[in-house]
């Protein structure tokens, strides 16, 4: 009975670990996105691509709000209780798809 306990505490200790891990590979993309919104060539196109960098913008702003909600849950066990139920990883998934996404419309519309 205690190795079972055992056993599932370090298999929820190991989950939360891919959790943070998920959260730093999305800020490691805002990093990404920001670098790349402010190259000089790509600050130089917003103006006439207003939609495409609007849409970054708000995407930019959901993950950050995303990071910030995640990174205040002081507990440990708080942040395992609420990320179980949140499906988190999928969101981490789904936040970073669209950012690649606009930041590939970005440059398509650079090229044309």
């Amino acid at each position: 009975m205690v190795l079972g306990m055992l056993s599932a505490a370090s298999k929820i200790i190991l989950a939360q670990t891919e959790h943070d891990k998920s959260v730093q590979s999305l800020l490691e993309k805002l990093e990404q996105v920001y670098r790349f919104m402010s190259q000089d060539d790509t600050l130089g196109q917003i103006s006439t691509k207003r939609s495409i960098a609007g849409r970054i913008a708000q995407q930019t702003l959901e993950c950050a709000c995303f990071i910030r909600d995640y990174s205040e849950k002081k507990s440990f066990w708080k942040r395992l209780g609420k990320n179980i139920v949140s499906e988190m990883n999928d969101l981490i998934s789904r936040y970073n798809k669209a950012l690649d996404e606009f930041m590939q419309q970005f440059r398509d519309h650079i090229l044309q």
